[in-house]
């Protein structure tokens, strides 16, 4: 291969209603892209053949890197600590002031 061309889109979306035509039908490698976008930031790519989650687990609510994502996230419980994790009462996230 003596030539690599590569092409970056770039373009704003409204924050109410995410939604562009899928490049995919064109460039068939930009599946997985485009997969990425609509998990993290709620893009919906119109036209996409497969657009479902492909890193945050499918019942996951809400679209992380997203600035209306709330900050904090869900604590991470290790094994040596589950036991005392879940015998101390806790405040649910995002609702501390």
């Amino acid at each position: 291969m003596a030539r690599v061309d590569r092409v970056t889109i770039k373009l704003r979306v409204s924050t109410e209603h995410p939604e562009v035509d899928s490049v995919t039908p064109e460039w068939p490698t930009a599946d997985h892209q485009e997969r990425e976008v609509y998990d993290m930031f709620g893009v919906v790519f119109h036209g996409h053949p497969d657009l479902r989650r492909i890193l945050m687990p499918e019942d996951y609510e809400g679209y992380p890197q997203r600035r209306d994502f709330p900050v904090g996230g869900e604590p991470v419980i290790f094994t040596r600590d589950e036991r005392k994790w879940l015998e101390e009462p806790h405040e649910p996230a995002g609702d501390a002031a």
